[in-house]
């Protein structure tokens, strides 16, 4: 009897000295910064004070790393998390998880940085029998070795205990993250290691995953940019100098009314060709490409750069083409990180009613005087890369993305002609391209 509760009270023991291990009542989730989203505003403004200097370098100090975590993580796992007015269990904790014994509410997740070390921090409230606070603390120690930075998974802690670390590669596993890039629990912070990391993720098969997975490998390929850590700040060096171009939109997209061309355009040469009307109904007439250019103008920037909002390839300022024999060059005059420049597409042209445009080949920041060293070369595989997935129409206009080609329909011809000629018996059979000379067929009925 006395050995069953010596035997019982050691139990007790130790569940107490448990209860006393992993309480922790010091990590408080770091609310203000979750709720500071200006952290744009600092990057754009670090950005705009190297605006004439080839390498632009980052920092990503704790307050803003903590707010991009919440914005960009967090919420992606509890969308009403801190939302406005609202006092619910949901709202107010990043995570509720009812078990047997009770509830535990997870607060947040933030991250530290202390020294060499990255603290990641997970604070817990359990409503059980016992209600206490709790926190898992993984530590992360940052080591640096002839300029290569790597990550090395130190301890793990559950308040004051010690946990193993297994139990962080199955959580992490769990989230599709490829574990074998840690390396007796060290993972060198480089390109190619973010490139096997955004590859997978929880949905394996993600295009955008893989698109950006291939712009990452890009950067790395071109040496575009460096991460590190310094002054217990996140550093990223930008090499813009392989994309700076001096090349600029043609002078015309500069200083035409794109409304009036619009309204006036497509009546103008209609009214010209009923003016000149033979026998034969139908009759083609040829566009400029000063004026196909200005219908790209006129009817796709704006259209597109509402759908590349959340692209990392820049803010587009215009689109321009040159007709070339049986082919096209279309060029994308763009801003990337304060950066004027050109993107140059190389196509092979066919047409069948309909334009298809597929891209070969290309640059970015291309200058005439240049060596290809100087400047981004751009591989037809390279461009499917970055561009497989991509699916859709660029407003109502009848220009059609679709992986690496672009179809352009007799739809951008109708959106300028008006219902008042095409409710009276003329109709675009098509549009042709051939000897650099684009032709809109018409049937005029």
């Amino acid at each position: 009897m006395k050995k069953l509760l010596k035997f019982f009270m050691s139990i007790v023991v130790i569940i107490i000295i448990l209860i006393f291990a992993i309480i922790d009542n010091t990590a408080e989730v770091p609310y203000e910064a979750y709720q500071d989203t200006n952290y744009n505003d600092q990057l754009i403004s670090q950005l705009k004070n190297t605006v004439d200097e080839e390498i632009v370098e980052f920092k990503f100090n704790q307050e803003m790393v903590n707010s991009i975590v919440y914005e960009k993580a967090l919420l992606k796992i509890n969308d009403k998390y801190l939302a406005d007015n609202c006092n619910t269990a949901e709202c107010e904790n990043l995570l509720v998880i009812e078990q047997s014994f009770g509830s535990l509410k997870i607060k947040g997740a933030y991250l530290e940085f202390v020294d060499n070390l990255i603290l990641i921090k997970i604070p817990a409230e359990v409503d059980s029998v016992f209600d206490l606070n709790t926190a898992l603390t993984v530590y992360i120690e940052t080591v640096v070795d002839n300029g290569s930075y790597s990550l090395v998974l130190d301890k793990v802690k559950l308040g004051k205990l010690p946990i193993p670390k297994l139990l962080i590669y199955e959580f992490l596993s769990s989230y599709g993250v490829d574990t074998t890039l840690f390396n007796e629990d060290t993972i060198e912070l480089n390109t190619e290691n973010l490139i096997k990391v955004f590859s997978k993720g929880k949905n394996n098969q993600s295009e955008k995953n893989e698109r950006f997975a291939a712009l990452l490998r890009f950067i790395k390929e071109n040496e575009l940019f460096k991460l590190g850590i310094e002054n217990e700040e996140l550093t990223l060096e930008v090499n813009r100098y392989k994309f700076k171009s001096d090349a600029k939109s043609p002078e015309y997209l500069t200083n035409f009314d794109k409304d009036i061309f619009i309204e006036n355009f497509m009546v103008d040469k209609i009214l010209s060709i009923i003016a000149d009307f033979q026998n034969s109904p139908d009759v083609s007439m040829e566009v400029t490409e000063e004026e196909f250019n200005k219908i790209l103008f006129s009817l796709a920037t704006e259209n597109l750069n509402e759908k590349l909002v959340d692209s990392p390839y820049g803010e587009i300022s215009g689109i321009f083409v040159n007709f070339l024999e049986d082919s096209m060059k279309v060029n994308l005059a763009v801003t990337i990180l304060e950066q004027p420049t050109i993107i140059e597409l190389d196509t092979v042209v066919s047409s069948d009613g309909t334009l298809t445009l597929d891209f070969v080949s290309g640059n970015i920041g291309k200058d005439l005087w240049e060596e290809p060293t100087d400047y981004l070369n751009l591989t037809r595989e390279k461009i499917i890369s970055l561009t497989e997935g991509l699916g859709f129409e660029i407003g109502e206009t009848g220009i059609v993305v679709n992986d690496n080609t672009v179809n352009i329909s007799k739809k951008v011809i109708e959106s300028l002609i008006g219902e008042e000629f095409l409710n009276n018996g003329i109709a675009i059979s098509g549009l042709d391209y051939q000897n650099s000379k684009l032709m809109i067929n018409l049937h005029l009925g």
